[in-house]
């Protein structure tokens, strides 16, 4: 082969010249003499099959071919490729690209196992504010009643009230002065009654007589009755509240039926009684008529 057909070194093209040595040799000298010539172009890694022309170089890269000649010789020069040189020094790292787009969410792993029980019972925490007063609730039901408690002491006495109305007062008495007739003396509501009833053959209806309705000399403060006889006199007597004895007198009348005739003359005993009196004098020796048994109140047993 003609040295002029030989491809040309990485150095530029060189002079023709005819006594050229043999390829592969001057090739090795000429990369090694490329290497410590130019340093920084050692880092960048020559494609296999690629030949590096200088300024004015007339040889091109084509992407579909290692080596290609040249698309206007100049004479009869072509280009070539020449044995694969040693690989260089590894050049400086280069700076760090730019971060790449976040690649897609990963699918969601498997559940971990549980862990273990905390403690039961944790730390108190502290009593928190009072919070509002709430609503008025509805009331309960009333309670039971408690027990009576103690009587306490007796208060001081009070002052004496004012003297009250005089209350009514009632009395009755009766005598029988003979066996066919009853006589009676009542005292209601102040009011002095004399009455009469025969008792044979049967007992008939009472006949009252009011010994009050007449005379002025009635004592308004009766409040105690009693009934006497002497034959056909029948002597009433009435106590007052004030303690005096007071008298009048009624007459039998004997018929069917039997009847009363009354003065309702009203009079004072004389003396009253008082207290120490030794019995001397009684109130029934003044009357005109004689002192009997019945007058003494010495009655039958079954007429009393």
């Amino acid at each position: 082969m003609s040295s002029e057909e030989r491809a040309r070194s990485i150095l530029g093209p060189l002079p023709r010249r005819a006594g050229w040595l043999a390829g592969g040799t001057f090739a090795s000298v000429a990369l090694v003499l490329a290497s410590i010539a130019a340093p920084a172009a050692a880092g960048a890694t020559q494609p296999t099959g690629t030949v590096v022309t200088g300024g004015g170089d007339h040889c091109k890269q084509h992407p579909n071919k290692k080596a290609m000649t040249p698309s206007a010789p100049s004479g009869s020069d072509r280009c070539n490729v020449g044995p694969t040189g040693p690989r260089g020094p590894r050049g400086p790292k280069g700076s760090t690209g730019a971060t790449g787009p976040t690649g897609p969410t990963g699918a969601t792993g498997a559940t971990g196992a549980t862990g273990p029980t905390g403690p039961a019972t944790g730390v108190t925490g502290p009593t928190g504010p009072t919070g509002p007063t709430g609503s008025t609730g509805i009331p309960g039901l009333t309670g039971a009643t408690g027990a009576t408690g103690p009587t306490g002491p007796t208060g001081p006495t009070g002052p004496t009230g004012a003297t009250g109305a005089s209350g009514q007062c009632f009395d009755v008495d009766s005598i029988r002065p003979a066996a066919s007739r009853e006589v009676k003396a009542v005292l209601s509501e102040t009011i002095t009654y004399a009455g009469i009833r025969d008792l044979t053959p049967s007992p008939t209806n009472w006949r009252w007589y009011d010994l009050t309705d007449t005379g002025d000399t009635y004592p308004a403060d009766a409040c105690a009755v009693s009934i006497s006889s002497q034959a056909n006199i029948v002597n009433i007597e009435v106590l007052t509240t004030g303690g005096d004895i007071w008298e009048t007198s009624c007459t039998i009348n004997p018929g069917t039926p039997d009847a009363l005739t009354c003065n309702e003359v009203w009079t004072p005993a004389t003396p009253q009684p008082t207290p120490g009196s030794n019995g001397v004098i009684t109130p029934l020796s003044r009357f005109s008529h004689q002192v009997t048994k019945e007058d003494m109140n010495l009655r039958p047993k079954e007429i009393k």
